[in-house]
């Protein structure tokens, strides 16, 4: 998932690439959403999991994103209540919740290396618990 790693220059992608990389999740993000709202919902899960790819990318590049504003904790939330939104959708409740599982552990990690202050933390953590309904047998 994050890795942190600022020593690593043999490996590291151009600008132009991790731009081109958070521009195209836009264009999949977009696209799902259109494919979620006509209810096409296996075209939306397999441009959800194309997106989440993407911010997968975006977080193991954290310097190169820092450097270009790149808003990458905010794409992988987004991704992953993205995935939790239509695993919840398709009753894929294991999925959902490791989904979701995934956003918070980053987030921890997040905020374990100080990168973002505590109040964008917070609100990224919400975005995640404001998603999450109650069900039933959690009452």
């Amino acid at each position: 998932m994050f890795i942190k790693n600022t020593n690593q220059k043999f490996n590291a992608m151009s600008d132009y690439c991790i731009s081109h990389i958070e521009k195209y999740w836009k264009e999949l993000t977009e696209l799902s959403d259109k494919s979620f709202a006509k209810k096409d919902f296996s075209t939306a899960l397999f441009l959800y999991q194309e997106a989440f790819y993407r911010a997968e990318v975006l977080v193991k590049e954290v310097d190169r994103c820092i450097c270009l504003n790149i808003p990458f904790v905010q794409i992988y939330i987004q991704s992953c209540c993205n995935l939790a939104k239509i695993y919840q959708r398709t009753k894929k409740i294991a999925d959902e919740e490791a989904i979701i599982k995934d956003a918070i552990s980053f987030l921890l990690t997040i905020s374990k290396y100080h990168i973002l202050n505590i109040d964008e933390i917070e609100s990224q953590m919400m975005s995640i618990v404001h998603f999450l309904p109650f069900r039933e047998e959690d009452l």
